[in-house]
């Protein structure tokens, strides 16, 4: 069957990690300024809540989400006196946890594995698409920390597509195959610290479903 090449909005206008880990990094700075340090995390949390409530075309529909957002966090910070911390997890993510463990290294990393990073890092889309199956499924959890795709990205297009802008822009994203909570996975690193990580499903040769978490909350283990 053949895969629709129509993305949808959060595919379409991907931004790269290192763009999104420097809008959480700059929300949170302006969260300490207005509110405090101890409450910053609230505030930013709520901003994102509030983000991931408008629907998709909503979203697609700001032309400068990092704006936004920080206009949010201003509005919240200055009419808001923040309380528990709220859970701001899309349900796609809440849906389908997973738990990450340091790496062992006396696992072996199979070939397609390896190729898989090689494309990721090289931002080589083709061989991304090759390395996929037709129906392949990747799904990103952000813990609604961080600006990722809420709803699964289907078919290896798109996930190829997505990937190379994620992955892709300055500063570069390190890849490596290592061993994620006991099977075949990536690392992404960046200027030294883990800011991702991926477990893949593979078979007959092809990635089938990736996991891509890049919560911060899910990778403090691996600093």
């Amino acid at each position: 069957m053949r895969t629709s090449t129509v993305l949808d909005p959060e595919v379409e206008r991907t931004t790269s990690l290192a763009e999104v880990l420097d809008e959480r990094r700059h929300l949170m700075a302006l969260a300490a300024r207005i509110g405090s340090p101890e409450t910053a995390d609230h505030i930013v949390a709520e901003a994102y809540r509030r983000w991931y409530l408008l629907v998709p075309a909503e979203r697609a529909a700001v032309a400068l989400p990092e704006a936004w957002l920080s206009a949010t966090v201003e509005t919240i910070g200055r009419g808001v006196t923040p309380g528990p911390a709220t859970d701001t997890q899309p349900a796609s993510a809440r849906l389908a946890p997973v738990a990450f463990v340091m790496p062992r290294h006396e696992d072996p990393f199979d070939m397609v594995t390896r190729h898989f990073a090689a494309a990721c890092e090289g931002g080589d889309s083709a061989a991304l698409r090759r390395a996929l199956i037709a129906e392949a499924v990747l799904i990103a959890d952000g813990g609604g920390k961080l600006r990722v795709p809420t709803d699964p990205v289907h078919g290896s297009e798109r996930i190829a597509r997505f990937l190379t802008g994620f992955l892709g822009g300055r500063p570069r994203v390190f890849v490596a195959a290592e061993a994620v909570n006991g099977r075949a996975g990536l690392v992404l690193r960046l200027a030294g610290q883990v800011v991702g990580v991926a477990s893949l499903t593979v078979a007959a040769g092809r990635v089938h479903v990736v996991w891509l978490v890049v919560n911060p909350d899910k990778l403090r283990g691996w600093q």
